[in-house]
C-alpha cells in the first residue's frame, strides 16, 4: 500500500469519527456527554478486542518484533491512558469553554502538538508540505468553530490543549507499536483495552439516563462499532504508512464531516466564516494527500498491515 492510500484510509476513519456528534444529537434525551463518551470507549474497546482476538487472529500471533513484550504493554498502557484522558479532558473543556471554542482548540492543537512531539522524540521535523497543510487546516477549524464561542475561560482552554496533547500521545503510541512490528489492529486493540478499563469506573458512576432505551442502544452500538472499531482499524492501517504528524493533520476530516452532517441531517446552518473554514480544511487535506509521500516516515513501510 502506498502512503497516499494509507492517508486516504486515515481520512476514512476520521469521517467515521465525524459522525459522533450527529449520533449523539439523534440519541435519547437526557444522556450526558461524559456517559456517552465513556460508553463509546468501553463498549468499543470490547468489540475491538473481540474482533481482533476472536475473529481475525489468535492471541499472540506475530509476537516477534523489535519491541519487547514488556515495552509493548507499557506503550499500550500509555496510549490507553491517553485515549481515556482525551475523553475526560475534551468533555470537561467543552463544559468550561463551550462547544465551539473547546472543539476548535482541541482539534486545532492536536496536529501541531503531534508534530512537535514527533520531532522531539524522533528528531525528525515534519516536512514543509505538512506545515503548510496543517496551518491551512487549523485556520479552517478556527473559522468553522466560529467567533461566537462566548467568553474565553482559561481553564477550559487549558483542558482543550490537554485533550489535544492526549490525542498526540495516543497517535505516537500507536505508531510506536506498529513501527515495532505489531500488526495495526492488534496495536489498536491493546491500546483501547487499556483505555476501556480506565474509563469503566467513569461509566459505572456517571448518569446513564437514556442509554438503556432503544435509541440509546442504537446510538451506543453505532458509536462503538463504527466510530471505534471500524474507524480505528482504518486509522491503524493508515498509520502504518504515514507519519504520526501527517495522521493528526489528516484527522481534521472529522470536523469537516461533522459540519456536513450538521447541514444535511440536523438542519443546521453555516455562517460565511464557517463555510470558508470548511473550504480551508478541505484544501489543507488535499495539499497533504496530494503529496508524493503524504508524510511517510520512511521510503518503505516497516509493517505490512493485514
Amino acid at each position: 500500500m502506498s502512503p497516499r492510500r494509507g492517508g486516504l484510509l486515515l481520512m476514512a476513519g476520521a469521517v467515521l469519527w465525524g459522525t459522533t456528534g450527529t449520533a449523539q444529537a439523534l440519541g435519547p434525551d437526557g444522556s450526558t456527554p461524559l456517559a456517552v463518551g465513556a460508553a463509546r470507549l468501553v463498549f468499543g474497546s470490547v468489540l475491538l478486542v473481540a474482533w481482533v482476538h476472536l475473529i481475525r487472529r489468535r492471541v499472540g500471533e506475530r509476537e516477534g518484533s523489535a519491541v519487547g513484550s514488556g515495552r509493548r504493554w507499557r506503550i499500550a498502557l500509555l496510549g490507553g491512558l491517553a485515549v481515556a484522558g482525551y475523553q475526560v479532558a475534551f468533555f470537561a473543556a467543552v463544559d468550561q469553554a463551550g462547544v465551539a471554542l473547546g472543539t476548535a482548540v482541541t482539534i486545532g492543537s492536536a496536529p501541531t502538538l503531534t508534530g512537535v512531539l514527533e520531532a522531539v522524540l524522533h528528531r525528525r521535523a515534519p516536512n514543509l508540505r505538512w506545515r503548510v497543510a496543517t496551518v491551512i487546516s487549523t485556520l479552517g477549524v478556527v473559522l468553522l468553530a466560529g467567533p461566537g464561542a462566548g467568553d474565553v475561560v482559561v481553564t477550559g482552554v487549558l483542558l482543550a490543549v490537554l485533550a489535544g496533547a492526549s490525542y498526540a500521545v495516543y497517535t505516537l503510541s500507536a505508531k510506536a507499536l506498529i513501527d515495532g512490528g505489531m500488526p495495526s489492529d492488534l496495536a489498536m486493540s491493546r491500546i483501547f483495552l487499556a483505555g476501556g478499563v480506565v474509563l469503566l469506573p467513569v461509566l459505572l458512576l456517571s448518569d446513564r439516563t437514556g442509554l438503556g432505551t432503544g435509541r440509546g442502544v442504537v446510538m451506543v452500538l453505532w458509536l462503538a462499532a463504527a466510530t471505534i472499531v471500524a474507524a480505528y482499524l482504518l486509522f491503524g492501517v493508515g498509520l502504518s504508512f504515514v507519519s504520526a504528524s501527517a495522521a493528526a493533520t489528516l484527522s481534521l476530516a472529522e470536523p469537516l464531516t461533522a459540519a456536513v452532517l450538521g447541514l444535511a441531517v440536523l438542519g443546521e446552518r453555516l455562517s460565511a466564516a464557517a463555510a470558508i473554514g470548511c473550504g480551508l480544511i478541505l484544501l489543507g487535506l488535499v495539499v497533504l494527500v496530494a503529496g508524493p509521500r503524504v508524510g511517510s516516515a520512511s521510503s518503505e513501510p516497516r509493517v505490512s498491515a493485514r
